[in-house]
């Protein structure tokens, strides 16, 4: 496929920018991460090819755009693009937006197109950043894809990067973090392999639970206020069983209903009176619990004031919207200045949260981004998303 002028201007002025900053971004990165390079086969591919990674924390895109030759184009939620800085940014470097968990057939055949212009592409298909530390469900249709563009695959892997900085937590520890970009798949085994068998392949090259990584290597990663949040994470308590009761102050948290403490050491892991000593452990058991409260029919009833609000209908956007949330059983009930609409979750295409506090709805075209924040509406965002999401069905 032939480039249009615009589409050549716009190649060469992102691949010009990234050209000119590659050898800072990867000073920066090196430094900021304590990065440490265990294997890299994409070093000398000048492309095209697709990249994927797991998914620890925001660092993850510049890593790889340090590691590899070509200007790789990521793939990233247009949630992200809702600020004008962000915006602005991701625009220069041709950051490729998608519907977050959404069926989004536009980006797809922009992917398909960019291939084609011998461009390389960036995904992560957990969808979004790990939250206890253990590779996430990845999404199935990312081996449609793979099927579609026909080309080589590298897989990159960081081991470290949960434990350096928790989606959870505010602050970042110093540790090291290790990369490993392995080749993946040849383009021959792409077009041979069937979509089980990619998948397959993707998820065991892919999977990191970090805790037993961490076991066999106990590397301190050191910072303040190591527990901090953890309660946008943690929801239950294990030891009473209480919901939303669990608090966090510097390297300690513990139950308000209980009074269990807990501590947060260097090396990641929980010390004190709780059951589980990693997040992993604990968070497989919460959702458990969870689903077997629903089960046994558990009234919801959840009721969040003055959240903010982003709405977007196709080109419609509304932005600085206040509204009260009311979860219940089969429905979100959502009020802006006395009228309330009914939102329910069967009706509901996608629920994800963006960043730590953007509670992400698609409803069609529809996009509900409302901000979730621990200090001012005491739940955790992670609760709510595990609670919509079984009760729609998912």
């Amino acid at each position: 496929m032939k480039k249009n002028k615009s589409s050549k201007r716009n190649d060469f002025l992102s691949n010009s920018l990234l050209r000119a900053i590659k050898r800072p971004l990867k000073y920066y990165i090196h430094r900021k991460v304590n990065l440490e390079i265990l294997k890299n086969d994409a070093k000398q591919d000048k492309g095209p090819f697709l990249i994927i990674g797991n998914h620890v924390n925001n660092y993850d895109p510049l890593v790889a755009l340090s590691l590899v030759k070509p200007a790789v184009k990521f793939v990233a939620s247009e949630v992200t693009f809702q600020s004008r800085t962000a915006r602005f940014f991701m625009n220069i470097i041709h950051t490729i937006p998608i519907a977050k968990r959404n069926n989004d057939i536009r980006s797809v055949k922009r992917l398909i197109k960019e291939v084609k212009m011998g461009n390389s592409i960036g995904i992560f298909p957990e969808g979004g950043r790990t939250w206890d530390g253990e590779t996430d469900e990845l999404i199935h249709s990312t081996v449609k894809l793979i099927k579609m563009l026909k080309v080589p695959v590298y897989a990159m892997k960081l081991e470290g990067g949960y434990l350096s900085h928790p989606r959870w937590a505010k602050n970042i520890r110093k540790g090291t973090q290790f990369v490993t970009i392995n080749k993946m798949l040849e383009k021959e085994q792409v077009t041979t392999m069937s979509e089980d068998e990619l998948f397959t392949t993707m998820h065991d090259t892919l999977y990191l639970n970090e805790y037993e990584w961490q076991k066999d290597r106990m590397i301190p990663y050191k910072g303040d206020a190591l527990a901090e949040s953890i309660e946008m994470l943690l929801y239950y308590c294990p030891k009473c069983q209480s919901i939303d009761t669990i608090k966090s102050k510097g390297d300690e948290f513990f139950c308000t209903e209980c009074h269990t403490k807990g501590r947060m050491n260097v090396y990641g892991f929980i010390e004190g009176d709780f059951k589980y000593d990693n997040c992993v452990d604990w968070n497989k058991w919460q959702k458990g619990k969870l689903k077997e409260q629903l089960e046994q029919g558990y009234h919801v009833n959840i009721k969040l004031s003055n959240v903010e609000l982003l709405y977007r209908n196709r080109d419609e956007v509304k932005r600085n919207i206040t509204c009260d949330l009311h979860f219940t059983n089969d429905h979100l009930s959502l009020t802006i200045s006395d009228e309330e609409q009914i939102i329910e979750y069967k009706n509901m295409n996608s629920v994800s949260i963006t960043f730590r506090t953007s509670f992400t709805i698609y409803i069609g075209h529809k996009l509900y981004q409302l901000k979730i924040e621990p200090e001012k509406h005491n739940i955790s965002i992670v609760y709510l998303l595990d609670l919509v999401n079984y009760l729609r069905g998912h």
